[in-house]
């Protein structure tokens, strides 16, 4: 039951974006923040291709992932919200980003 809930609310989330907010700071003033309408076609259709991609990865791979590098928690927030150990989420991550680095035909993310 809580994964049903859990997709439902990443659903939401990644459907309804976040409205871009310009800062107030002075350096940031220069900065260009128009959204056209290409640039918003494409950044779609790439969300899309990943997260079809996500949702091809095993169970423990996708869970990882989309709690330590997209909701931004910390492996150990992760291992308690999954009841893992933190090194199973380490190791999740790790052959998770692999796999997709894979998939999208590019290098592994350095970080």
């Amino acid at each position: 039951m809580i994964t049903i809930a859990r997709n439902t609310t990443y659903d939401h989330f990644r459907k309804n974006k976040w409205v871009k907010l310009i800062p107030f700071l002075k350096e940031h003033e220069e900065l260009d923040f128009t959204y056209a309408p290409e640039s918003w076609l494409l950044d779609n259709e790439q969300n899309r291709e990943f997260y079809e991609m996500l949702g091809q990865l095993k169970y423990e791979y996708r869970e990882a992932i989309v709690l330590t590098k997209l909701e931004g928690f910390s492996v150990k927030e992760a291992a308690s919200i999954l009841n893992w150990n933190e090194k199973k989420v380490e190791n999740a991550v790790l052959r998770g980003v692999k796999k997709l680095s894979a998939q999208l035909g590019g290098e592994e993310d350095e970080r």
